[in-house]
């Protein structure tokens, strides 16, 4: 009993400082916001590559890859604060293709894997960390209470899909990935995201409900498709978390598994549909 309390204890004060790092990193600034999302990407990729490297034959090489990773949320943080031009992002073919022939230097059988795999660490970790600061000036000035407000609904989904589903659910929605999640639970979410929007849009009116309301869906939708996403990963490689950097939580890949799918299709919409 008392170490059932305990753990929970920890769970909550783990969950608390990370809640409030992430609420005073977006209200601080970009600068804050990048510096703290730049340490959750490098921790989240050393994650991921350490989730691949647990596949037999599979290599990832972490020097090039973090280095290269780290460019590339640094090019795009020092784009959305205007201090460069898009254009350094041409510096990165000859790092990529430096990066490739150094691999083949090696001659192994797999090199082609292991370089694979590395670039994969940038394209599920690092690109959609480095996109909370395109969403963060996504209207040419840094919005608060839009970064705010993707995770007050981001939290909010997690949250009562997991209390809905503990309590109410029965019906299975993907047991072979996640035995615990239920349709209820989805469900339950997806209608207390969109009351979060509402709140939301009657806070910052701004941003249009339909706006509010589709962001919601998109967080319901796809941050559940990334959390399977996630468990079927961990499944496949037979690990419960993805490290253990937060006590009773798991690592950064588990606790952003939501936002790797769902930031890069915020970010989208709102580039295509409210600021183009």
């Amino acid at each position: 009993m008392k170490t059932g309390l305990s753990n929970l204890l920890t769970r909550t004060l783990a969950g608390s400082v990370f809640i409030v790092l992430v609420l005073v990193s977006v209200w601080l600034g970009p600068w804050a916001l990048g510096v703290v999302f730049f340490l959750f990407a490098m921790a989240g990729l050393w994650e991921c590559y350490h989730i691949i490297s647990n596949q037999p034959n599979v290599l990832p090489r972490y020097t090039g890859g973090y280095f290269t990773g780290s460019l590339i949320y640094s090019f795009i943080l020092l784009i959305c604060t205007g201090h460069v031009d898009q254009g350094i992002f041409w510096w990165l073919i000859p790092m990529i293709v430096a990066l490739f022939s150094t691999d083949l230097i090696y001659l192994e059988k797999f090199s082609l894997t292991h370089f694979g795999v590395t670039v994969v660490g940038w394209i599920y970790v690092v690109i959609p960390f480095s996109l909370i600061n395109v969403l963060g000036c996504i209207s040419g000035t840094y919005e608060v209470f839009l970064l705010l407000g993707y995770f007050i609904l981001l939290w909010t989904n997690d949250t009562l899909a997991y209390v809905v589903g503990r309590t109410f659910g029965k019906h299975k929605l993907f047991e072979k990935v996640s035995p615990k999640k239920t349709v209820e639970g989805f469900l339950g979410g997806l209608l207390f995201t969109f009351l979060a929007a509402w709140i939301l849009h009657l806070s910052f009116q701004r941003i249009e409900l339909k706006h509010w309301l589709m962001m919601a869906s998109i967080i319901s939708i796809f941050g559940t498709i990334g959390d399977l996403l996630e468990s079927h990963i961990k499944r496949g490689v037979g690990i419960k978390d993805s490290g253990k950097l937060l006590p009773g939580h798991g690592g950064i890949l588990d606790r952003f598994d939501s936002l790797l799918v769902s930031l890069p299709l915020v970010v989208f919409y709102f580039k295509i549909f409210v600021y183009p």
